[in-house]
């Protein structure tokens, strides 16, 4: 079926978009909702700080903040105070440390998707769960240009 990818693809990895599409025909055109892509520094800083007790766990989803107690400190610090430019002038800088979004590399897509569909995406792409969605990105992997037939043949059913 046609791939039905919608949503903030804009500026994400062709590859990674890919991926998406050929989960989406394979479930017979369902709907992919990207519902985040490509973020600039400031607005990942911005998401962070928005998101920070909710989905981010105060920042221990992140290994860089999770092993800095120096840095877990600060941010939460300036989120208790309600310090969000000093909060987002921590992040800014090391955006890129923090996700891949920043880079066009990960997408996060409803926790509503078809359990089947997130399986199948999780078996190219790394899956983080996040209160709030599901978040795919390519860290420490190679998409390839193609899912190969042997990695579909393991994709359940439709």
């Amino acid at each position: 079926a046609k791939p039905n990818v919608t949503g903030k693809t804009a500026g994400v990895g062709k590859d990674i978009i890919n991926v998406l599409e050929e989960v989406s025909s394979f479930y017979d055109g369902a709907q992919i909702n990207v519902n985040s892509g490509l973020r600039t520094p400031k607005e990942q800083a911005n998401i962070m700080w928005e998101y920070w007790v909710s989905n981010l766990d105060r920042g221990k989803i992140y290994n860089k903040i999770k092993n800095d107690p120096d840095l877990y400190k600060t941010l939460n610090d300036h989120y208790d105070k309600n310090e969000k430019a000093e909060f987002c002038a921590v992040i800014e800088p090391d955006a890129t440390r923090y996700s891949r979004h920043v880079i066009g590399r990960a997408v996060d897509v409803p926790k509503n998707l078809d359990p089947k569909m997130v399986d199948a995406i999780a078996s190219v792409l790394r899956k983080v769960t996040e209160n709030l969605c599901f978040h795919f990105d390519d860290q420490g992997l190679k998409v390839p240009a193609t899912i190969p037939e042997s990695t579909k043949a393991k994709w359940a059913k439709p």
